[in-house]
């Protein structure tokens, strides 16, 4: 099965669509380098839209949208999930500590038989690049 899937990112839309197949993947991949980066602000919302053919939409559960500051080796991505009616999301920009960028990739999920959860391949990587110099004087509270 193919998925297709692009993002739009504050209004600019990624036509770059990467078909992926189902399989048992694991949970970090190894993203792809951006097809396209923007600037924002902490806090600033990211808007994404992504398609698939209509086909495909009984085998999906939901989306996943992963967030990792390291591009080759997401150690602690964040995971949003979004209905499989979902076709936008909107989320403030976080960026970690001392990282200039923020790494975005969707993935569809069919979570059908939990015994087998299986997960497309990401979609076409995109990312937000902070604005001004990354905060390095921090305190988790």
């Amino acid at each position: 099965m193919r998925v297709k899937k692009s993002a739009i990112v504050c209004g600019v839309a990624l036509w770059a669509c990467l078909a992926g197949f189902w399989g048992e993947v694991a949970q970090a991949q190894i993203l792809t380098p951006p097809t396209m980066s923007v600037k924002k602000f902490s806090g600033d919302p990211v808007t994404f839209s992504w398609s698939y053919d209509v086909a495909d939409e009984a085998t999906i559960s939901y989306f996943q949208l992963v967030a990792t500051s390291d591009l080759f080796v997401p150690a602690d991505p964040q995971v949003l999930t979004f209905a499989k009616t979902a076709r936008t999301a909107s989320i403030p920009a976080v960026f970690a500590v001392g990282s200039k960028f923020t790494y975005y990739a969707l993935t569809a999920v069919d979570a059908r038989d939990p015994a087998k959860i299986l997960v497309s391949l990401p979609s076409n990587t995109v990312a937000a690049e902070r604005v001004g110099k990354p905060p390095t004087n921090l305190v988790i509270q």
